[in-house]
């Protein structure tokens, strides 16, 4: 890469360091990009940051993107936590903060029950009684 392209990848912010991986995943206008990825082996789990380009669609939902971050992070989907989503008004892209831990036992209780409430599964009064 030129010096002049590099400084422009870095203007505009879309400049990937050589460590990430690129496209992951295509399938209906969906991409799914693996910006940051490292492991935490205190909190026994592998953490990342993904871009999901959806031009033409709306924000996808958590259920649509688990299956392609655990692709991505080459893990079982029932150990991936999304925990956060951010979008940008008027732009057709989502940053996503997944965790992946090595084994169920591994898996905080109140994250699971945050993700399964946010994905719907799971009320908010049965998460407080349980």
């Amino acid at each position: 890469m030129g010096q002049v392209a590099f400084l422009a990848a870095c203007a505009l912010g879309t400049f990937i360091y050589p460590a990430s991986t690129n496209i992951v995943s295509d399938c209906d206008k969906m991409t799914v990009k693996v910006e940051m990825h490292r492991k935490n082996p205190l909190l026994k789990r592998d953490e990342a940051i993904i871009v999901i380009n959806h031009a033409g669609k709306p924000t996808p939902k958590r259920a649509e993107i688990i299956d392609d971050a655990a692709k991505a992070l080459k893990a079982d989907k029932e150990l991936v936590i999304i925990d956060e989503m951010f979008s940008k008004e008027g732009v057709a892209s989502t940053r996503a903060r997944i965790y992946a831990y090595h084994k169920k036992e591994d898996m905080p209780a109140s994250k699971v029950q945050k993700m399964m409430r946010r994905m719907g599964l799971l009320k908010k009064e049965e998460a407080a009684s349980a």
